[in-house]
Formats: C-alpha cells, sequence, structure tokens
C-alpha cells in the first residue's frame, strides 16, 4: 500500500495513497501455464480488511466501532524494523488498538487478526533483516515473539518491494537494497518465518497464518518473487491491486479498473487487477492462495477537459483537494470512501459516471468547487476527475472473485469506509457489500435481530439494504389478510433477485438493481406464500408467510 505521513495533534499518522449491481464478465482463466486449482467454497472463502493504527486518529475509527461481521481477517497496519527486530510503529496507538482486538474476542470469534509489517514508508530494514541466515532467524523470532505476545493469529509480510523501492519522501539509503539477492532472500525469509511460525504453534497448539502484500505490475513480479516457492510457504498473497494510476501522472485514469478499457492510453501496461491476477496465476500462484485488493478511496485530478466527462484527459496534475488536505497538504488528491459520499457524489457540481469496460465509477465537475486548504482558508478546484469504488463496482469485483475461484478479497482500509452515520457499531457500503457478496449468512448477519417476526407479516427488511413495503387502499399494512395490494420494492445496498410465490397463481419474480426500485399488483388468497431474496445471485433470504 502506498502510504504518506501525517502529522496531527502531535501524532504520526499514515494515509493511503495508494480503490456494486451485475455479475462480472469472464470466467474461470483456462490459460495455458495456469496451474490447477481447488475449488474455494464459500466457507474458505477470506475477506481481509487493513486497519490502520492510525485509524483512532483522523477518522475517529476505533476497533469497537467496525462490523466484523463483514470480514474474516483484519491486518492491522503496521508494525516496523528496527535493528533487525519488529517493534510498534505507533506506540502510542499500537498497544491500546491490540487490547481493543482482544476484546472483541468474544463478539467475533470467526475474526482472525494478523500484524502486518511494512508498508510503503516502513520498509526500510527488510534487506538487511532477509540478507543472511542469521539475519532472517533474528527477525523471523522477534516478528513471531511480537505477534504471540499480544494474541494475534498470524503475519503478513508488506515488503515494498524487494529489489527496489520504498516512500520516494523518506528514501533508503543505497546500501539498503541488495538487488542481486534481495529477490530470492524474500523467499528465505518467508521459509523462515512459517518455521518459526510452526515452532510457535507445536507450543501453543495452533495453526498461525502467513501472508503477503505482492505487487501488482507485472515489471515488479518479476523482479521482486520467486512466485511458485513464496506460493508454498504462505497461505495466501494479497495482491495490491490498485494504485495502477494516479496523480504521480498527467492523465486522468482508474485507480483500480477490473478490466482493460481500449481507449485507456496505457493498454499496453496491462494495469488492471484481472491482468494482475492472471499474471499471478500463471506464474504458478494457485487460485486458492489468490486474494485480489479493492481499494476503498478515490484518487483526483484538477484541470481535467471536459471530453469523455474527464476520463482519459491530460489534466495539471493531482487535485489539490483531498479528504485530510486541511491537516496536511501532503494529503492533496486522495480521498476517502466516506468522504465522497458525503461530498461528492451527485453533489457540489459532480456527476456521477459509469465505465461499463473497465467495470469501475467515476466523478467529474467541469466547473469550480471550493474546499480548505492546509493552514486555513479556502481554495478551489475546476474540471476535477476522480476515480473511486462505489458498491457495483465492488460486487462485480466480488462476482469475479467467485468466478475465477479465487481466496478471496482485500481491501485498503477498512476505516476510509467507515460509514457515514453515527451508530455504535457501523461499516460503510463497500465493507458491507464485500463481505454480505463473498461470505456466508452465518457470519455476516450473526448476532442480527430479525426485523420481521410475525409469520403473517411480509413487510420489513428483506434482504441487506432492501426494504419491501406494502400498500392496500393507498394505506401501509404489515399484517396480510386476503386482497389485492401493491408490493414496492427498494433496493439500497447492490443486485437482488425476488421472488414471490404461492397460491392464486402468483409467482412473480424480478430483479431489482443498484438502488432501484420494483412495484408489483399482487392478488392475494388465504393460504401460505414463500418470499425469496437471493443476493447476487446466491441463495439468500427466505420467508413464509400466511395469508389469513
Amino acid at each position: 500500500m502506498r502510504i504518506m505521513r501525517l502529522v496531527l495533534a502531535g501524532a504520526v499518522l499514515v494515509l493511503t495513497l495508494g480503490v456494486v449491481v451485475q455479475t462480472a464478465l469472464g470466467v474461470r482463466s483456462s490459460s495455458k501455464g495456469v496451474s490447477a486449482s481447488k475449488e474455494v467454497s464459500a466457507a474458505d472463502r477470506v475477506v481481509v480488511d487493513y486497519y490502520e493504527s492510525w485509524a483512532i486518529y483522523a477518522n475517529s475509527y476505533r476497533p469497537a466501532a467496525v462490523d466484523f461481521r463483514k470480514m474474516t481477517h483484519v491486518n492491522y497496519a503496521f508494525a516496523k524494523i528496527e535493528d533487525g527486530v519488529v517493534v510498534f510503529a505507533d506506540p502510542g496507538a499500537d498497544p491500546q488498538n491490540f487490547a481493543a482486538f482482544s476484546s472483541l474476542r468474544a463478539k467475533y470469534p470467526h475474526l482472525k487478526v494478523l500484524i502486518s509489517i511494512g508498508g510503503w514508508s516502513l520498509s526500510k530494514g527488510f534487506s538487511t533483516a532477509a540478507l543472511t541466515q542469521a539475519s532472517r532467524e533474528k527477525f523471523a523470532r522477534s516478528a513471531a515473539d511480537f505477534m504471540q505476545r499480544y494474541g494475534l493469529d498470524g503475519i503478513d509480510i508488506d515488503w515494498e518491494y524487494p529489489v527496489c523501492c520504498g516512500d520516494a519522501e523518506t528514501p533508503l539509503v543505497t546500501t539498503e537494497y541488495n538487488p542481486a539477492v534481495d529477490k530470492h532472500n524474500f523467499t528465505l525469509l518467508l521459509q523462515e518465518l512459517r518455521k518459526q511460525l510452526d515452532i510457535k504453534g507445536a507450543n501453543d497448539s495452533k495453526y498461525y497464518l502467513l501472508t503477503a502484500a505482492l505487487a501488482a505490475s507485472g515489471e515488479q513480479m518479476a523482479k521482486s518473487y520467486e512466485v511458485p516457492e513464496i506460493a508454498k510457504v504462505l497461505d495466501w498473497a494479497n495482491l495490491m491491486t490498485y494504485d495502477f494510476h494516479g496523480g504521480w501522472e498527467n492523465v486522468s485514469n482508474h485507480n483500480a479498473p477490473l478490466y482493460d478499457n481500449p481507449a485507456d492510453p496505457s493498454i499496453a501496461a496491462q494495469w488492471t487487477a484481472d491482468a494482475t491476477v492472471k499474471r499471478y496465476l500463471a506464474a504458478g500462484l494457485p487460485a486458492e492462495k489468490t486474494v485480489m485488493g479493492i481499494p476503498f478511496y478515490g484518487r483526483a485530478w484538477d484541470n481535467c477537459p471536459a471530453t469523455n466527462n474527464g476520463l482519459f484527459q491530460t489534466c495539471s496534475g493531482k487535485s489539490g483537494d483531498g479528504t485530510f488536505v486541511d491537516q496536511d497538504k501532503n494529503a492533496a488528491g486522495v480521498f476517502h470512501n466516506w468522504d465522497l459520499i458525503m461530498r461528492f457524489v451527485n453533489k457540489n457540481g459532480f456527476k456521477r459516471y459509469w465505465d461499463d469496460v473497465a467495470k469501475v465509477p467515476y466523478l467529474y465537475n467541469p466547473g469550480t468547487y471550493t474546499w480548505t486548504k492546509f493552514g486555513g482558508g479556502s481554495a478551489s478546484s475546476t474540471g476535477t476527475f476522480i476515480s473511486y469504488e462505489d458498491a457495483q463496482s465492488v460486487a462485480i469485483k466480488a462476482q469475479y472473485i467467485k468466478d475465477q475461484g479465487l481466496k478471496g478479497a482485500m481491501a485498503w482500509t477498512v476505516a476510509t469506509d467507515k460509514g457515514t452515520g453515527s451508530t455504535p457499531i457501523r461499516s460503510g457500503p463497500l465493507t458491507t457489500t464485500l463481505g454480505d457478496a463473498l461470505l456466508p449468512a452465518s457470519i455476516t448477519q450473526a448476532g442480527a435481530k430479525p426485523k420481521v417476526k410475525l409469520a403473517g407479516t411480509l413487510a420489513g427488511s428483506v434482504g441487506p439494504g432492501s426494504t419491501i413495503t406494502l400498500k392496500r387502499s393507498g394505506k401501509v399494512v404489515k399484517t396480510l389478510k386476503a386482497g389485492t395490494y401493491k408490493i414496492t420494492v427498494r433496493d439500497r445496498s447492490s443486485i437482488h433477485n425476488f421472488h414471490l410465490f404461492g397460491p392464486g397463481h402468483v409467482n412473480k419474480k424480478t430483479k431489482v438493481g443498484f438502488k432501484g426500485t420494483v412495484v408489483w399488483t399482487v392478488k392475494f388468497k388465504k393460504g401460505s406464500y414463500t418470499y425469496r431474496c437471493d443476493i447476487h445471485f446466491k441463495s439468500g433470504m427466505i420467508r413464509h408467510f400466511k395469508v389469513k
């Protein structure tokens, strides 16, 4: 993940710089060179969300506020390396966050928490730690000790990257990298970590997880990883399939396109999630160990011409605005999803558009809007283009993951999609859509109180983000008696298939799209009926009710 430092109220934060409904196109790849893979069942699928130590600062999103039913694993970002051993990256936040996760174990018994080591600005130390057998053992023992000390379930390695690069704003010393040996030493480092985790596990009667975040570009993959070898020791790999484009370029483009758009001027680079997944599969990473990344943030450019609604246009560079640019000027050009919902999606002159080839949305405002700049006062931007994710694109990517038989999805980060409500426990639309699409209801709906309690009641919640309302003679009713009703079904989160059937030749079927509405006129007779809501073409909620 690309990250940058942000100083607020004396605390060092880190912000990502690093992205729901029709089915995804494409079927599982059968290209020559792709190894055969095991089927991944819903029970075996993972949804990994990164939780950043600094989420408690600017985002004010503490672990207790997260709806962990929508994920299976949390990668806690980050720990760092000092003198070859793993230590806190943020001593002011890390201990209290670990204590919070420990206290949530009983409430979310399915949840596994891993410590992620490294990141874009904290990868200094990896090359030296991986250099010799003695240094690898020292690092691996310290990482395993750190994990065990704080009651965690595994280790995630986020070395960005073997052979190069690190945070350009705090460049690593030239002796830090060892290009001739980093690639193989990364394999050896992971093997030593697996060994030390197994030693801990034998003593604890527990299996500890080992994962890694891997670069998306084909060039970096070839430079940095012995893919077949690291696949043998990793439980899965989190592919960072985002940051394909951003403010470091002058041409507006998608942060995390699923597919190539032929109009993309950089199409030759194959900077898409689909191309990245297929590269790794062809290189020897099994599908059942492949986790595809999804960004929960957007990237923006200013002064983009109105042609094609700002997409693929030469702009002046990254936007001057950003979610926290009023607190740190280096936060320009990056927007958290909750901020996009509150300020930009079809608001303040911005209009949402959809790239039906790349399968991602974008926002464009040909006019001018104002924002608060760092240090106070106002500034303005014109012709702003924002690439982001919404519930529609996330659902399509979730379907792609299922179609390709992948292990699951990874999100950077849960705090950037913290939701806009004020309830004590909340999650945003991307977190909810992703979890509901990939995980069994036994996890995502665990502990939920049914909103429809009576056998003779149909009205109420019929699925995540969906409601059904019944009217007779213009008045809303809840308890059904024989007669003719108008039934309104509204969907607020993702695509659902609705089916109502029973006596009197009642057999209504429809699909309601994202934020869609459908109205049925139904004549009920006395008897038993069945109402079914299937989510993303997967068996969902079924209700049986009687009409008196």
